[in-house]
């Protein structure tokens, strides 16, 4: 019979996580935010040994729970135990945190099976369907000087043919009421991808320092961005790449990527890729540039439960 419990306190989830793992885990901030989120952690035992973990939050005034780490001891995971313990999770995030659905965040190796579909598919009750999935590719920064054999790496040529790029934090409110604007009227060309995140995408939020806007001289309608947000172990999370249509055949694209990869290279250790399906012009980066390089690829999945 193994006991589960909620967690409560930073240093218990700490402990907990650590002692499962056995290492140092960088716990999420959203973790412990708790005038916007209600945290759920949970803790399942074998006797007086904790066996496994798993935590997540709603959005305060929400009803969706999005589940981000579950985790059992090799000796313990069989279908029977891993169940038990979602099950519980999510039974919790129901009658604790009001929830009515859930949304788990994961990550699957391209070319297999999901187990974790299969698992709530064929051994719960639960109604479970894919609700976004993206293609998530890792290189290391030491790996960049690859790029230098093309010909568009040239990070300081964008200022010669007429634009300039400034990080988002030194963008004026008048240039960001110009993006909000036009996403307000539907003003958008076809492919549009916003530079801000939406209410699905719960856990991350904008890096304003290592975060570029695009721009023409002498206009500060913003033509382009790059937004991207912290990770762990001094990573980078590239979420955003655009540029608006009518500038790329200026190759500006090209020299506004050039740019950043000089910039972000030099201070981080790794840049994280989400390739949203749909997202060509990401696509056509991470194809070209960093596919070759790749230190780690998978399918960072978003499962929506039913509750």
């Amino acid at each position: 019979m193994y006991d589960i419990e909620l967690i409560f306190g930073r240093d218990k989830i700490t402990n907990l996580v650590k002692n499962l793992l056995g290492y140092d885990y960088v716990l999420p901030d959203f973790l412990f935010s708790h005038e916007k989120y209600k945290p759920v952690v949970i803790g399942m035992k074998d006797a007086d040994t904790y066996i496994g973990a798993s935590y997540g939050v709603i959005n305060n005034g929400d009803a969706r729970f999005f589940l981000h780490f579950v985790y059992v001891k090799q000796d313990y995971r069989r279908a029977s135990i891993v169940v038990k313990l979602l099950e519980s999770t999510l039974s919790c995030a129901e009658k604790y945190a009001g929830a009515s659905e859930a949304i788990w965040n994961y990550c699957a190796y391209e070319g297999r099976s999901d187990p974790r579909y299969d698992l709530l598919s064929r051994h719960t009750q639960y109604k479970v369907r894919y609700y976004n999935i993206s293609r998530q590719v890792t290189v290391n920064t030491s790996d960049l000087g690859f790029l230098k054999k093309f010909s568009w790496y040239k990070p300081q040529r964008y200022a010669e043919i007429g634009y300039y790029i400034l990080r988002w934090h030194e963008c004026s409110d008048s240039m960001l009421k110009r993006i909000q604007s036009k996403e307000k009227h539907k003003e958008q060309e076809r492919g549009y991808l916003s530079p801000y995140s939406d209410e699905n995408e719960q856990g991350w939020k904008p890096d304003a320092v290592n975060s570029f806007v695009l721009a023409r001289r002498g206009n500060s309608d913003p033509i382009g961005w790059i937004i991207c947000s912290q990770l762990s172990g001094n990573g980078l999370d590239i979420r955003r790449l655009f540029v608006c249509t009518k500038e790329r055949v200026h190759v500006v694209a090209h020299l506004f990527l050039a740019y950043f990869f000089d910039v972000v290279g030099s201070s981080h250790n790794y840049l994280c890729f989400n390739v949203e399906k749909g997202n060509r012009q990401l696509e056509a980066v991470v194809r070209r540039c960093i596919d070759p390089i790749a230190s780690f690829s998978c399918i960072q999945c978003n499962l929506q439960i039913m509750l």
